[in-house]
């Protein structure tokens, strides 16, 4: 499995069943978001990243981002699939 940074998350919303029927008022979704950041950039920009120095360093850090990515992809449609069941 490819190792991640854990730096990419999510949150499903979803409500209680309501009315005779037990319907849901909307269907679940889910937001992806940060899970944890460095310092911010100048323009107060939350960082990703440590410093990158090489293209060597900046493929390394960009490909872990995109298992990140995945990663929470699985877990994130996992979770939508139940609470789609409930």
């Amino acid at each position: 499995m490819a190792s991640t940074i854990g730096c990419i998350d999510f949150e499903i919303t979803e409500m209680e069943k309501v009315g005779p029927e037990r319907q849901l008022p909307f269907k679940p979704f889910i937001r992806l978001c940060l899970a944890h950041w460095g310092q911010t950039a100048r323009d107060g920009s939350p960082l990703l990243s440590s410093t990158l120095m090489s293209d060597a360093e900046i493929d390394e850090f960009v490909s872990t981002l995109k298992d990140d990515l995945d990663a929470v992809a699985k877990r994130a449609k996992r979770a939508l699939a139940k609470a789609r069941r409930i």
